[in-house]
């Protein structure tokens, strides 16, 4: 079936209201939904080439699911159900081994095999060049550097892919690692062709140049500019790792700074004085608000009640294993997210 495209805007908000649960808590509860209706909109929005060229992805998320539990289970002696024990001699993995670090250590990996899943359904949707259109000018540079490296890994993705149905004809059997270097190295070599590929387009197209000299009457403003760029990226970065660890408060005042110093960094930096040619102009749907707005209000009732009732994301497996609560508006806001598989089919009559 083919479907019209929402907007790459719906597609950003949607991927940071589904990733918001998973980084406040472990919740049984919360990180199965999520994974039913990040699957669910996978399923009716990627083309069945999409899903064999970045099916890789999720393997790989599941091996170092299984790695993470494994190293739980071996390094976390705590937690009130034992189901086996190690020699106390041995170092670092010597001592009880508990279903609490089994657990904890199973939940995790799913929300990261979770967090892996929404990554790669956004990148496969958001088209970089509306981003860049509707981005300040004065960003436009670190725009521009950012879709090239968000479109690394579906490069490489479908590059491995093609490498590896080209040695099959051959004859190529794969039995161990060894057997995987036919791949390995056609697969570096692209990647660096690839690299200069690109270098070289965004030279020939005046990428870092500028339309008129860059003026050097205001050097206090651009170091302003500059400062406030640094300031934002590392209030974004303290942001995301104040979510991760559960300070909630200090993660919105971290992403409070970062965003206004972004804001002020685009309104001092010097505009690049190039005009931007488009052949298209990006149409905002009656799907596009549909989606946003669920997802605004999704992100918004699962960030403000957990400030509110932490308990209610939150899941705590030592010292001890109690059964997990369910939270009924949790439960209803994150059900918002199954929008985008609604609305599918619905833009073109729109």
């Amino acid at each position: 079936m083919t479907t019209a495209a929402l907007d790459s805007r719906s597609w950003l908000a949607w991927g940071l209201a589904a990733m918001t649960p998973l980084l406040l808590g472990r919740n049984p509860w919360v990180l199965l939904e999520v994974l039913i209706v990040v699957v669910a909109v996978r399923l009716v929005w990627l083309a069945r080439a999409n899903r064999q060229g970045m099916g890789w992805f999720p393997r790989i998320a599941t091996v170092f699911m299984a790695i993470g539990v494994l190293f739980n289970v071996l390094t976390v002696h705590a937690g009130d159900r034992v189901f086996g024990s190690l020699p106390e001699a041995w170092p670092i993995i010597g001592g009880e081994l508990t279903w609490n670090a089994l657990l904890y250590g199973v939940l995790s990996g799913v929300a990261l095999f979770t967090l892996v899943l929404i990554g790669i359904t956004v990148s496969s949707h958001i088209s970089w060049i509306e981003l860049v259109h509707v981005l300040p000018p004065r960003l436009a540079t670190i725009a521009v550097t950012g879709s090239v490296a968000w479109a690394f890994l579906p490069q490489t993705a479908v590059a491995w892919r093609h490498i590896r149905e080209a040695q099959t004809m051959r004859g190529h059997t794969f039995r161990g690692i060894r057997d995987f270097i036919p791949i390995v190295v056609p697969l570096l070599a692209g990647g660096l062709e690839r690299s200069l590929a690109v270098s070289e387009a965004l030279e020939s197209r005046g990428f870092g140049a500028s339309g008129a000299p860059r003026s050097t009457d205001h050097p206090i403003r651009s170091a302003f500019a500059d400062l406030g760029l640094i300031v934002g990226l590392v209030g974004l970065a303290a942001g995301a790792y104040c979510v991760a660890v559960g300070m909630l408060k200090w993660a919105v005042a971290s992403f409070g700074v970062g965003f206004l110093a972004l804001y002020a960094a685009s309104r001092l930096a010097p505009s690049p004085g190039i005009a931007i040619t488009r052949y298209r102009t990006a149409t905002w749907r009656v799907a596009d608000t549909l989606v946003t707005a669920s997802a605004a209000v999704a992100f918004g009732i699962v960030a403000g009640w957990s400030l509110f009732r932490p308990e209610a994301l939150a899941f705590w497996v030592y010292p001890e294993l109690l059964a997990p609560r369910v939270d009924i508006i949790a439960i209803l806001a994150i059900g918002l997210l199954l929008v985008p598989a609604l609305v599918v089919g619905e833009e073109r009559r729109w």
